[in-house]
Formats: C-alpha cells, structure tokens, sequence
C-alpha cells in the first residue's frame, strides 16, 4: 500500500497524473477539452461553405469546355447542356469535371492539344477576358437552369464541329442527327448535335 501511495506522489510530483472532469465534449479521444463541440448551425455552415465551394468549381469546368468549343454564346449554351446532359445521365461521368476531363473528349482539354495549358488555367479571376466571362456566365445559367429550359432531350449527349475536324467522327453512325447549327453565311455546318448513342 505504501509503495502505491508513493508512486502517486511520486507521479504528481512529476506532473504526469492530471485532474479533470469528463465533460461530453472531451469524452472523445483526442478532442481538446477546452473546445466545445461543433453546433448545428456550425454543422449547417460548413456545409453550405462546401456546397459553395463544389458549385463554383463545377461552374468552372463547365466553363472551360463551354470557352474551349466556341466563343458564340448560342453555340456556348447548346454545348453546355450536352455537358449537362451526360452528367445527369452519367455519361463519362457524375460531376462536371469528370465529364469535361474524360479522355478524349474536348479537344481543348485534352493535354497536349493547343490550348490546353491556357484553358485548364482559367479561373474566376480572369475577367479581362469577355469570351471567358461570357462562359462562366452561361456555365451558371445552365448549372443552376431548371431541367425545362432544356434546349433538346436528355439523349442528346454528344456533338461535333463538322468544320473543324477533317474526318467524321465514327460514332455518328451510331446516333441521330437532332440539330445542326449553320454558319450565318451557310458556308459551312457549326455544330451537329446528336441523340441516341450510348
């Protein structure tokens, strides 16, 4: 018994046996007992903080592809929801990043391709650049759009710019042709827009 009570002291002498009361908080192995826990409202803002910040960066990759396909907002709002399109199907992917990183399918952001590094830059802060805030624009108009604003079905998840490639793509046999955008001089096809491949 002695030997006990000397080793007690001899550890409060040392400073390692502390005093405390277990409070609801500091029951949590590893939590500092001096903080409270986090509120509800605390819970709810972090949340919020973080739904804030996933929007602005979907925002922003939807951008990209929009400002990496065409400077014309009508063309730029006709790619925007065949990007929407595959996320809400999830085609390629579930979030705007993933569909707009897939391999191999904006040429823009497609590292190695010209363009590439200027493209996967851009950021909310580069507003001197009207052909890019006018995407980031149209990004969130289309984000935050109501699933009736919807310009074609849901099916329409693929397109090409018969003008600017020098071969036809092979999956157009596979699809439908749904909406083809004309040059305003009818020199040539934009856009052709397509339904039905998987």
């Amino acid at each position: 018994m002695h030997s006990i009570i000397a080793l007690f002291a001899a550890g409060l002498f040392a400073g390692n046996v502390t005093f405390g009361v277990l409070s609801p908080w500091n029951a949590v192995a590893g939590a500092d007992p001096e903080e409270p826990p986090e509120t509800v409202q605390d819970v709810n803002e972090q949340a919020r903080a973080a739904a804030s910040l996933e929007r602005r960066n979907e925002i922003l990759w939807l951008a990209r592809v929009l400002y990496s396909e065409t400077k014309i907002p009508e063309e730029m709002r006709l790619v925007g929801w065949v990007v929407r399109n595959r996320v809400e199907t999830s085609l390629r992917g579930r979030t705007y990043r993933q569909v707009a990183t897939s391999e191999k399918q904006f040429s823009g952001l497609t590292p190695g391709e010209a363009g590439y590094e200027t493209i996967i830059n851009l950021d909310y802060e580069d507003t001197r650049n009207h052909s890019w805030v006018t995407a980031l624009a149209i990004a969130e108009e289309i984000y935050d759009a109501d699933s009736s604003s919807r310009p074609f079905p849901s099916t329409v998840r693929h397109f090409y710019s018969p003008h600017a490639v020098s071969a036809t793509p092979a999956w157009v046999d596979a699809g439908i042709l749904h909406l083809q955008i004309e040059a305003p001089d009818g020199s040539h096809s934009r856009f052709a827009f397509y339904k039905g491949i998987k």
